[in-house]
């Protein structure tokens, strides 16, 4: 059990979701962090709580689409979808999961951000699927 909790672990990349912190830079340079009433609080950390849920959609989908080259790759062969712990199914499931989060604190919390999140995965599939095959886009990214 615990083995699959840190694979599940390395699926989602929460040791990336650090990096995803960059959202909340416009907040905290406007001046306005400190003047947030709890239920803005509240808010704040659902809605980065929801991205944090979607980049770890983005970073599976993508495990699973790099599966061939994943598996060639020294470093990257090591991965749990790429080495075959992890099945492509279990991570589907995963994906449903997560998705699943996103929308039941949607529904409960309101949907101010939902245009962001569509935008982002949107964004973030055109580039893994397409726009990353194409040298100079993918430099320049």
């Amino acid at each position: 059990m615990l083995k699959r909790i840190q694979l599940l672990s390395q699926i989602i990349r929460v040791r990336d979701w650090a990096k995803n912190i960059v959202i909340l830079l416009p907040l905290i340079f406007s001046g306005k962090v400190l003047s947030f009433k709890v239920e803005q609080s509240l808010e704040i950390l659902i809605n980065i709580s929801c991205f944090l849920l979607l980049t770890s959609i983005v970073y599976i989908l993508n495990d699973i689409k790099d599966i061939p080259q994943d598996a060639l790759n020294p470093h990257k062969n090591k991965r749990p979808i790429a080495s075959g712990e992890i099945s492509i199914a279990y991570a589907l499931v995963t994906i449903i999961c997560l998705f699943s989060g996103i929308l039941i604190n949607l529904f409960l919390f309101g949907f101010n951000f939902l245009e962001y999140y569509i935008f982002y995965l949107l964004n973030n599939i055109i580039y893994n699927f397409y726009l990353k095959k194409i040298n100079i886009i993918n430099s320049l990214s």
